[in-house]
């Protein structure tokens, strides 16, 4: 039998991982995938019931799943490999990197996994297995966004297969790997979030869920949508409610989240007092977080909230805070040399911070400008910002004005471009004087307003006219609009009428490109609420729309559009727009994971400049959010093909079986 100690001691633990490495030596990692299969049939069960245990393991008692994942790593060694160890080899690369620091052969766990996982076409523990290594070993050498896709592999894995719960964790993990990242507008993060969100509760995965909506406020905060934005309280969750609740669970990873979070938003929003005592409670937890990148995070802005306050406590604290950042840069460096496109820069912040207090001025400014070109090079645009912004605060302090202007206005640019409208009011508020040539502009132009991003990342001007200010409620309702419907044909519709809405359209049509072939699958008009939907007529054999536009975009992946049709092309050609003669004329084509889906047209047959720059913005994000939402559609619609089909396979196996157990019945009772 297999014994697991309830509350398992560090000793136990230790001793229990110096045999699983006395096991391995002399064995390259890379060979295990030539392990015999594994054959006993009770110790195929063992490692099924291993399996089962890791989640609630990894959540509630962390100390326990080393010894799990060390039972598998025995029985592939002793018996072979199953299914299962494809799982088992991933969660062994998660303790190497995230308990014993051996990053290299942590990777390589996880590179031994994914072949497995190929070799034996294990498709039930594919979900998991990618899982696995995408949040816990994947990003300690390449870049964060590099995660994003497999997690939706192992998101729509886990839906074709019934793992749920794991494709509830990987939807999760790709949107706070997403939030992270940095390179993603924070209106898009939250449509994925809302879609996300609205998908585990379809799953009755309650308990993600619940650790969904923590970042889901993260994010809402940022966008300035609640009043504290060092508060997690608004429509996605409540920590007056849920923080108690969760501690006293035992819900650690969700401990974890909530105070990690505190810190971060109460650092970036200067309440760096509450932002060390939320510090000290998510240390706490920090096992909970064991491997993810939610470890490094936590030491960057433990150092950062310690060095801000350096300068209100005595000499004594202050090397007592030295003494603690020196621990943290120290792990930094490590990882950093191992994936220096997730935490050098974060590294340098530090370093430009700690060199700061010591008055090391010439040391500071290299440090500031590494981490800025760092976050830049690697597309993290939202600690670009923040390095910017410390390091304008650097120069002010220095008496240094003109510039720390310069350093705060490439900040306050920065956090727009990333959509985090309440930080961007913050340093408003804060440094009236420094941003006042932005400020003066922006009202001379329009009196009260800021700056609005006017095309798709990247901003052009800093007009606030009300016409031009993108509406980011209601992109919100209509992308949730979107995100809640499962059934193609609803969605289809769905889409139709906030498209034409919200392009103010006179006439849309939507075409899917199925099999090789482009079908118009939804057309609608304005002042008509009936969509007609999935009737799935060629392009080619169609007379409705403009073909020629059509295949244009599907050729170049563009969007078309046409301000004043008629004198554009005076001569056109195609026997719709001769016909029609539509005035405005858009085409975008929506695409999912690179992958081109669908196209969408629009038209105004009565105004020249329907559809302006704003508009195509709001077309932007809607497009995205619909990508996935078909995505989702066509894979529940063949999953409910597939239910069906094997639905009637086994009626007619039984009905066989059936007929099989009267024959016999029949032969016995004649040859009696």
């Amino acid at each position: 039998g297999i014994y697991l100690s309830e509350e398992p001691q560090l000793t136990e633990i230790s001793r229990a991982f110096e045999e699983t490495q006395l096991s391995l030596q002399g064995k390259r990692i890379e060979d295990l995938i030539d392990l015999p299969p594994m054959t006993d049939p009770q110790k195929l069960v063992a490692t099924r019931i291993l399996l089962k245990l890791c989640p609630a393991a990894y959540m509630v008692t962390p100390e326990l799943l080393p010894l799990i994942i060390f039972q598998q790593i025995k029985l592939a060694l002793e018996y072979g490999n199953a299914p299962t160890h494809t799982h088992a080899y991933a969660n062994y690369g998660l303790i190497l990197c995230g308990v014993k620091a051996d990053l290299d052969s942590g990777y390589q766990f996880g590179q031994l996994a994914l072949t497995l996982l190929e070799k034996l076409d294990a498709k039930p523990f594919k979900a998991m297995t990618i899982f696995v290594e995408s949040c816990f070993i994947k990003h300690w050498k390449n870049h964060i966004k590099e995660t994003l896709k497999p997690f939706l592999d192992s998101y729509f894995s886990g839906l074709e297969t019934g793992d749920l719960e794991h494709a509830g964790y990987s939807a999760h993990r790709y949107c706070y790997h997403l939030f992270f990242s940095g390179a993603t507008e924070l209106s898009r993060v939250e449509l994925e979030m809302q879609t996300y969100s609205d998908a585990i509760n379809k799953m009755n995965q309650d308990s993600i869920l619940r650790l969904h909506e923590i970042y889901h406020q993260v994010v809402l905060n940022l966008l300035g949508m609640v009043e504290n934005p060092c508060r997690l309280i608004g429509s996605a969750c409540d920590e007056t409610k849920l923080l108690p609740l969760h501690i006293s669970e035992n819900y650690r990873i969700a401990c974890y989240y909530f105070y990690l979070n505190k810190l971060i938003l109460c650092y970036l929003f200067g309440e760096h007092h509450q932002a060390i005592e939320n510090s000290v409670e998510a240390e706490k937890y920090l096992d909970a977080a064991i491997a993810s990148v939610l470890v490094p995070i936590f030491h960057t802005y433990d150092s950062l909230s310690r060095l801000a306050v350096w300068s209100s406590f005595d000499s004594e604290e202050q090397k007592q805070i030295l003494t603690k950042v020196t621990e943290n840069q120290e792990k930094m460096q490590k990882w950093a040399t191992h994936a220096p496109m997730n935490y050098l820069h974060k590294f340098y912040i530090v370093e430009a911070e700690r060199y700061r207090v010591l008055g090391a001025n010439l040391e500071a400014i290299e440090m500031y400008d590494r981490a800025i070109e760092l976050a830049h090079t690697n597309e993290y645009l939202n600690e670009e910002a923040l390095a910017h912004e410390l390091a304008a605060k650097f120069y002010l302090n220095w008496g240094k004005e003109k510039i720390a202007q310069v350093y705060l206005t490439d900040a306050y640019y920065a956090y727009a471009r990333w959509g985090a409208k309440a930080k961007v009011e913050d340093l408003e508020q804060r440094y009236p004087q420094l941003l006042a040539p932005i400020l003066n502009q922006n009202k001379s132009i329009h009196p009260g307003n800021t700056i609005t991003t006017m095309t798709h990342g990247t901003i052009t001007s800093t007009s606030s006219g009300i016409s031009e200010i993108l509406d980011l409620t209601t992109v919100i309702k209509a992308s949730q609009a979107l995100s809640v419907e499962i059934q193609l044909d609803k969605l289809l519709s769905t889409l139709m009428q906030v498209a034409i809405e919200n392009a103010g359209a006179s006439k849309g049509a939507l075409i899917l490109e199925q099999g090789g072939k482009l079908l118009i699958e939804a057309t609608g008009n304005s002042g008509n609420s009936d969509i007609t939907v999935l009737q799935s007529i060629p392009l080619e054999t169609s007379n409705e729309i403009p073909k020629s536009l059509i295949n244009y975009v599907t050729r170049t992946q563009e969007p078309l559009i046409y301000n004043n049709l008629p004198k554009e092309i005076p001569n056109s050609n195609e026997p719709y727009i001769i016909q029609h003669q539509p005035k405005s004329v858009l085409c975008l084509p929506i695409q999912h994971q690179g992958k081109a889906i669908a196209i969408l047209y629009l038209e105004n047959n009565l105004t020249t400049n329907a559809f302006t720059p704003d508009r195509l913005a709001v077309l932007k994000i809607l497009a995205s959010q619909a990508a996935i939402s078909i995505e989702n559609a066509q894979l529940y619609a063949n999953l409910e093909t597939k239910v069906e089909e094997r639905t009637q396979e086994l009626s007619q196996a039984l009905s066989h079986l059936k007929t099989t157990q009267e024959e016999l019945v029949q032969s016995e009772k004649m040859a009696a």
